[in-house]
């Protein structure tokens, strides 16, 4: 991710993988989950993100919650040691599904999360079971 960033590789870069029975419920017929550079130094910079934060990108998928809000996918993913915070990461789709993109990835707050949980469909629970961090 580093290298990306520093401008190797092209503008985008395939980044994890979104099984497929989730990647169609937003219309999408790929798994390869895709960013730009433009939006991976927003990334790093706004939320003040380090190389190691884009390591949680692929169990937030494999783990977390998972909702469909506003027609994106919403992944909400409990970590533990290092980080300790809880952090929500949107996919769309693109190109008429031919494409899925990160639309963002930040931390969230707890207040946030349950809402995002009761008013949405979810369609997987946290795998871990984790429950919510307690409100800061």
């Amino acid at each position: 991710m580093m290298e990306f960033m520093r401008g190797h590789y092209g503008p985008t870069q395939s980044i994890a993988f979104v099984p497929g029975d989730l990647a169609i419920r937003i219309g999408a017929r790929t798994s390869n989950l895709l960013i730009d550079r433009q939006n991976a130094l927003k990334l790093r910079h706004k939320h003040r993100f380090r190389y190691e934060h884009f390591e949680l990108i692929q169990p937030s998928i494999n783990e977390g919650w998972v909702i469909i809000e506003r027609g994106d996918l919403v992944f909400i993913y409990v970590a533990e040691a290092p980080f300790f915070s809880t952090f929500a990461l949107v996919v769309k789709q693109a190109r008429g599904g031919e494409e899925i993109w990160l639309k963002t990835f930040h931390r969230i707050q707890p207040t946030k999360v349950r809402r995002l949980l009761r008013d949405n469909e979810m369609l997987r629970e946290h795998s871990t079971g984790s429950s919510l961090i307690e409100d800061e």
